[in-house]
């Protein structure tokens, strides 16, 4: 069984207070052993500054997640060709693709495992990230001035 997260955000307009609900289920294991299941429930309540900190927070991440997956799905793709060229943009892509180069020469098959496990990590991040930003702007709405 796959851990399964629900999470929901509503925001109380009177009182000026948003509350997030998560919702977590799991296997729940002794050793290898299967023994139940494990649902683990969280209530956060909070005011206009710590929704402004909490969005914040979750940009940044975002911005984070967003340039690690561009690193690693460079990393990911084949290197091209060096190109004789003597112009000063030509120069950087050589030198990046020599980096690209001197990168691939030098990990080994775990390490490019672990990029790829990492860039697939990262993915699912920021698709977390966006979700948790969009819920958080929907249960505000224009109530609030982020």
């Amino acid at each position: 069984m796959d851990p399964k997260i629900e999470s929901k955000s509503s925001y109380d307009d009177r009182r000026k207070v948003l509350t997030h609900l998560t919702t977590e289920t799991r296997e729940a294991k002794l050793g290898e052993d299967v023994i139940g299941e494990l649902l683990i429930t969280s209530k956060g309540v909070y005011n206009e500054s710590g929704i402004r900190k909490i969005l914040g927070d979750l940009k940044t991440k975002k911005k984070v997640i967003e340039n690690n997956i561009v690193t690693l799905k460079e990393l990911q793709d084949p290197v091209p060709d060096l190109k004789r060229d003597t112009e000063l943009e030509r120069l950087k892509e050589n030198l990046k693709i020599l980096q690209l180069k001197d990168h691939k020469e030098k990990a080994s098959e775990a390490d490019i495992k672990k990029e790829a496990e990492n860039l697939k990590n990262n993915e699912e991040d920021l698709k977390k990230v966006n979700k948790n930003i969009k819920d958080i702007q929907d249960a505000i709405g224009t109530r609030l001035k982020l």
